[in-house]
């Protein structure tokens, strides 16, 4: 895939929430943020009714939904241990972090 150099400027607001993800590992670096931010903005990826649960939980906004606390983690240790899951995500922590900066 070809890719373009594009320089921006924006405020420095920004530019230190950039680094703050950054910092927490949710990104590699500062380009994996504002692809992602861009590709989201511009509509380019649909989803999911659990893909938008997981970045609300990621992000610590909690929502209230129908389910118990013990009923939700259930469900996530259901997810995890389907096989589904592990050959889209990995099993560890490093596996799925790295499947989801890739995602294009």
């Amino acid at each position: 895939m070809t890719k373009n150099v594009i320089q921006i400027r924006m405020p420095e607001r920004l530019a230190k929430d950039i680094e703050r993800l950054v910092k927490k590992g949710l990104y590699k670096n500062r380009t994996e943020v504002v692809i992602d931010a861009v590709r989201h903005f511009l509509g380019s990826e649909k989803k999911s009714d659990i893909a938008l649960l997981i970045e609300r939980q990621l992000m610590g906004k909690s929502e209230k939904t129908g389910y118990s606390k013990k009923e939700l983690n259930e469900l996530w240790d259901k997810v995890r241990q389907g096989e589904a899951w592990k050959k889209r995500f990995g099993e560890s922590p490093d596996e799925v972090m790295a499947t989801l900066r890739a995602r294009r």
